[in-house]
């Protein structure tokens, strides 16, 4: 899931996005996995006015720590 001005009322469906951790959003020390990098493709958009992408456990794993919950990202297309 996307944020609502990256969703653009649907157009951003089937688009690929290339995310990576930059840093904490809590205290979880260091959560970033290096410079890893993720591809994800939009599917949907979250509910409301949200400003996050929601990705699946698996993709997270790729560019942090779970145990971290939620970190700030980086993205392109």
């Amino acid at each position: 899931m996307v944020p609502t001005k990256v969703f653009a009322n649907g157009a951003a469906c089937g688009r690929v996005y290339e995310i990576r951790c930059v840093g904490a959003m809590n205290a979880f020390p260091h959560p970033c996995k290096g410079t890893r990098r993720v591809t994800v493709t939009v599917a949907n958009q979250c509910g409301g006015d949200c400003d996050t992408f929601t990705v699946s456990a698996d993709a997270f794993d790729v560019i942090a720590k779970r145990e971290a919950g939620r970190v700030r990202i980086a993205y392109k297309r």
